[in-house]
């Protein structure tokens, strides 16, 4: 989708700005939370399922209709509204599930040594799926060939 420099600008800006509000709210609801799941856990089981679907919607935008060509919702606009929406409801999805699954890695133990190798297999397994994800559309690719991208 082709939108103008400036409008996308307009459009982070926006979205920044409903972002340093939430933050601190849902921060303070991530530590006020108590349940027989801990404090951390609910908030990921409920966040994960969001901030997976706000990534694939945002990956495909509709294709742009003859109706958005003139008035005040062109397609412009209409994909400047799918940026805001869908890229502040990644940023916050995914802020809900990973400021307390990090946080849960502080709560797990006490102890100094198990608290940095918890927090080493994490960085451990974060790096291995990254370089999974990178080889993996050349190796789909490999093995079928004839399948269309």
């Amino acid at each position: 989708v082709m939108l103008p420099v400036n409008t996308l600008n307009v459009s982070y800006i926006f979205v920044m700005f409903v972002l340093i509000i939430s933050f601190p709210i849902t921060g303070w609801m991530f530590d006020r939370t108590s349940t027989r799941w801990g404090r951390r856990r609910p908030w990921m089981v409920i966040a994960s399922p969001f901030y997976g679907v706000m990534q694939a919607v945002f990956f495909w935008p509709p294709a742009v209709q003859p109706a958005f060509t003139e008035g005040w919702m062109t397609s412009t606009t209409f994909f400047a509204l799918w940026y805001d929406n869908f890229y502040g409801g990644i940023a916050l999805s995914g802020y809900a599930v990973l400021t307390p699954y990090l946080s849960l890695g502080v709560e797990l133990t006490h102890d100094f040594e198990e608290r940095s190798s918890v927090f080493g297999y994490l960085q451990a397994s974060w790096v291995l799926g990254i370089i999974i994800a990178t080889a993996a559309p050349d190796l789909l690719l490999k093995w079928f060939p004839d399948t269309a991208v």
